[in-house]
């Protein structure tokens, strides 16, 4: 299986300007491969279109358009079918902020997504495609070029350069500036740290645990969202709160962490899991108001190749849902494991329950 993506606009040149942002886990979720890929060349098709006729001496009346188009040999896989072993990318850019571009012979990682460009069956432009490069199927480059990568250097000194509009998680480790690879809007950094954060996607998406999320009710706390994979590798998003300064409203931001969780307190988490059956808890605990602290945990319960999931909202937890024993029983259970998951987060900013949670929990000694 190989993929092509097409695009039939004119080249323009490279300017350093913005398109907006993206977080790095946007582009991850919305490509269909992730992968490493070395160019192996650029070849320009012809590409005739219905306003390219002839004339009356039989000559177009305007030179056919060429699309080039680079040729990929995939070396590893990060997300997406493992069978795909090559794959053509075009290099024609659709607008002025579109950077996208390969240079024959260079390494980069590539995030790729489906396009709506499609060269028909039966056209010249296809026959062409087919004869040069076999029959593939179209992909286009993520976020206007930018989902491309280029990979430089060896060992310890291999890095990836990538456009700073495309935002990293917080922490990632810069690699030293190398002006023969890395221009003004772009950044370098290492390899292996790079490699890192997409395995840790890979796991969360195949391999995932635990998945949990807090919606504060007190003005000031910042909301949380955690997703543990199995081996202990984790992505953790901090959520800003709006603010008011000078009465100009300043919106929050995502803060992105990637991390491994202490194995201690992932090994107490699971027991709590275990002893407390949380596999058979309800699905909604505690009273629904609006302003109420929300949290979500959500569990997968692996038995052989298939997993099952179990998840659990926590609305507010007050003395009229904690009168009734049917109630208060699987509530206790819940707070107990969530005490477990909010434990493995550090952060005081976070949103916390813990202390209105140990009011409930004092009361069953």
């Amino acid at each position: 299986m190989s993929i092509t993506l097409l695009s039939t606009l004119a080249l323009l040149p490279v300017l350093p300007v913005s398109v907006g942002n993206i977080q790095l886990h946007a582009l991850w979720d919305q490509s269909s491969l992730v992968v490493l890929a070395c160019v192996e060349k650029v070849e320009k098709i012809p590409h005739e279109l219905p306003e390219w006729v002839s004339g009356e001496s039989g000559a177009p009346r305007k030179a056919a358009p060429e699309t080039s188009i680079a040729q990929l040999k995939i070396l590893q896989t990060f997300r997406g079918p493992e069978d795909v072993r090559s794959i053509l990318v075009p290099l024609d850019r659709s607008f002025i902020c579109d950077v996208t571009d390969a240079q024959p012979g260079e390494t980069a990682i590539f995030f790729l997504e489906s396009s709506r460009v499609i060269a028909g069956e039966g056209t010249e432009f296809r026959a062409r495609l087919d004869t040069v490069f076999g029959e593939h199927e179209f992909l286009k480059i993520g976020f206007w070029g930018r989902g491309r990568m280029a990979v430089y250097g060896q060992g310890e000194s291999r890095c990836v350069e990538s456009w700073t509009d495309v935002l990293f998680p917080e922490g990632i480790r810069e690699a030293p500036w190398d002006s023969r690879f890395v221009h003004g809007s772009s950044r370098s950094t290492t390899y292996d740290e790079f490699c890192r954060v997409l395995e840790t996607y890979r796991r969360l998406e195949d391999d995932r645990f635990l998945s949990a999320s807090s919606t504060p009710g007190t003005s000031g706390e910042w909301a949380w969202s955690l997703a543990v994979a199995n081996q202990g590798s984790a992505r953790f998003v901090l959520i800003e709160p709006d603010k008011t300064v000078n009465e100009i409203l300043r919106r929050g931001r995502e803060r992105e962490y990637i991390l491994d969780v202490d194995a201690i307190l992932l090994r107490a988490l699971r027991d709590s899991i275990e002893s407390e059956r949380a596999w058979s808890l309800p699905t909604v605990l505690g009273t629904m108001r609006a302003s109420a602290h929300q949290r979500q945990m959500s569990f997968v319960r692996k038995t052989g190749q298939s997993g099952s999931e179990t998840s659990v909202l926590l609305f507010a937890i007050d003395d009229g849902w904690m009168s009734e024993p049917s109630r208060s029983e699987p509530t206790l259970r819940a707070l107990r494991v969530w005490s477990k998951i909010r434990g493995l987060i550090q952060d005081r900013a976070c949103a916390d329950s813990r202390q209105d949670d140990q009011v409930w929990l004092a009361m069953t000694r």
